[in-house]
């Protein structure tokens, strides 16, 4: 369904339908193809560079023309004429050539006078291609409507546009005008009615106006304005690379900006940026072909203003109700004689301010004139409108250490002394007495490894084991004292009663050389069988509870023999070793 947003220049105005230059040829995209083009004295040859047409190259009698009328684009590469009379390329309705360019200046109202505005304000337009990626071809392609559209509406939400864009947008009018078809995304050709549907609809560019026709001093007077741009209907460029604007097939692009004898075109007509983007012609080509064409424009502010919301929301100030609304109407609904209500921004009903306050069991609770009410969680009690004070004597509450003692608070906050501590206080309780133990290594009941007894020897700092026959094992120990049992390797007591002597060392095993200095624990004789004997490990017990935890003693056997049943000669290879731990 069409809608009426044309400004009527004449009795009658035409909605003008532009086919995008369906048919056109694919854009080079490669280096070295080649094409013919127009010379003075026949055909001649462009050259595929990259991505754009290099200059026509003719015979050496021939020139390059100006080839304004002439269709590059042809589905076979040959030169063809187009017919402008072509109702499916042309416009119906009135039209302007360029010697009567401003003769319908009456149909646009403020319409300068004197010469053309020559230079207006640089718009960015972001650009976008009519053809969707998808598309291998520009076969069939008609959305340079729909595409300029879409860069319009990135331009004026300040951002770039994209394919997603301009196929939302497709998408989107073919749910809306049921007499056009996106083809698949290849579209209709839109006509000026259903570029603006799209303009105010879907850009919200609301202010969008079509002129038919409007002179080209009227448009560049429009774009002087700044901050806008005009959608025209053109020509189909083809692969056109020179700077004047040819004729071509109906065609929506956009005109960026007018600079003097330059004038810079978006068409969406081109498959890259380089070739579409910010493009600039010559303006005595562009204006020829804008009003060969009839002069049809479409002016696009990219800012508006937009339609305040008058729908009035309710809110106090003081005790007074008033209402707003988003275009700044305010006023006052009514004075409130019981207040206003923030919540609803209507006066109250009743006096929210006058309070009565009673107990209900433990609770105190207050209750206004409303209805509303207001309990209080009274923690000691509530009697006549008032929470009881506190009066609690149970000091468990909370525990906490003070010093070296423990101290307890109650519910009220005081605080008294509930225990003093021997051992010190941590976390709110008393620390217990440190026990401690002793353990030997090899562990209880375990003997010292076994060995070859090294008796063809003499004694020296060399051979510090000359003379090591026994060896022994811890039993038991209580307390300070140890129970040990002692015997020859791997077995056995001295063939003879033996004088013996259970010592201190300073090392795990022991040396020969210093059997005379070692303190002695405890003396007496070995006669036969395994040695027996209790021996304090520290020399008392009161050294032993004041040891620090992790010190160590180490106990060995000395015993004399038959060649001097009283000399300290041989002795246990390997310590037993006890220490001091904490449990």
């Amino acid at each position: 369904m069409l809608r009426g947003y044309w400004v009527l220049a004449l009795a009658l105005v035409f909605s003008v339908t532009v086919g995008c230059g369906d048919g056109q040829l694919s854009e080079p995209a490669c280096t070295g193809a080649t094409q013919r083009c127009f010379c003075s004295n026949g055909e001649g040859v462009q050259t595929c560079l990259g991505e754009s047409w290099g200059a026509c190259e003719c015979s050496s009698d021939g020139v390059p023309i100006d080839v304004a009328g002439i269709d590059l684009g042809s589905s076979d590469g040959s030169l063809s004429e187009i017919a402008e009379a072509d109702a499916s390329e042309s416009i119906e309705g009135p039209t302007e050539d360029a010697a009567s360019a401003g003769a319908n200046v009456d149909s646009y109202v403020g319409a300068p006078g004197g010469d053309c505005v020559e230079t207006t304000p640089y718009q960015y337009i972001p650009w976008v291609s009519q053809k969707l990626p998808k598309f291998a071809t520009w076969d069939n392609n008609m959305c340079c409507g729909p595409a300029s559209v879409a860069m319009l509406q990135a331009a004026a939400e300040h951002r770039e546009v994209t394919a997603t864009d301009l196929e939302s947008l497709i998408n989107w009018f073919d749910g809306e005008d049921s007499t056009w078809s996106a083809r698949g995304g290849l579209c209709e050709g839109t006509d000026s009615d259903q570029v603006l549907v799209m303009l105010r609809e879907y850009a919200n560019r609301t202010d969008a106006v079509a002129y038919e026709p409007l002179s080209w001093c009227e448009l560049s007077a429009e774009l002087a304005k700044g901050d806008r741009v005009a959608i025209i209907e053109g020509d189909s460029q083809g692969t056109n690379t020179s700077a004047t604007f040819l004729s071509g097939k109906s065609h929506w692009v956009i005109i960026e900006r007018i600079d003097g004898a330059t004038t810079f075109i978006n068409d969406p007509g081109r498959s890259y940026a380089a070739q579409g983007d910010s493009r600039g012609f010559t303006t005595s080509s562009v204006r020829a072909r804008y009003e060969a064409r009839g002069a049809v424009a479409i002016i696009v502010p990219l800012t508006h203003t937009p339609v305040c919301e008058t729908t009035f929301v309710p809110y106090c100030v003081g005790s007074s109700a008033r209402e707003k609304n988003e275009c700044g109407e305010d006023h006052l609904v009514q004075q409130c004689e019981f207040g206003c209500a923030a919540v609803s921004g209507a006066c109250e009903s009743c006096d929210p301010t006058a309070w009565t306050v009673a107990c209900e069991g433990s609770n105190l609770v207050e209750t206004n004139e409303c209805g509303t009410r207001q309990p209080t969680s009274c923690e000691f009690g509530c009697t006549a409108g008032h929470c009881d004070g506190c009066t609690d004597a149970t000091y468990d509450e909370s525990t906490y250490c003070n010093g070296a003692d423990v101290w307890g608070r109650n519910r009220c906050g005081a605080s008294q002394l509930l225990q003093s501590c021997a051992n010190g206080c941590a976390s709110g309780a008393c620390l217990t007495a440190p026990s401690f133990s002793i353990v030997a290594t090899p562990g209880f009941g375990n003997w010292t490894p076994s060995f070859t007894p090294n008796l063809a020897c003499s004694c020296s700092a060399s051979t510090p084991d000359c003379y090591s026959l026994y060896r022994g094992r811890a039993v038991s120990v209580t307390g300070n004292t140890a129970t040990l049992e002692f015997q020859k390797t791997p077995s056995g007591a001295p063939s003879t009663n033996v004088q013996f002597w259970v010592a201190v060392a300073d090392a795990t095993y022991p040396a020969c050389q210093d059997t005379n200095t070692y303190v002695t624990r405890v003396t007496g004789w070995w006669n036969g069988g395994v040695l027996n004997v209790d021996v304090p490990i520290w020399p008392t017990q009161a050294d032993f509870d004041n040891a620090p935890v992790g010190e160590q003693k180490k106990l060995f056997l000395i015993t004399g023999g038959s060649d001097g049943t009283t000399t300290k000669r041989w002795f246990q290879k390997q310590a037993i070793v006890f220490e001091k731990v904490q449990n």
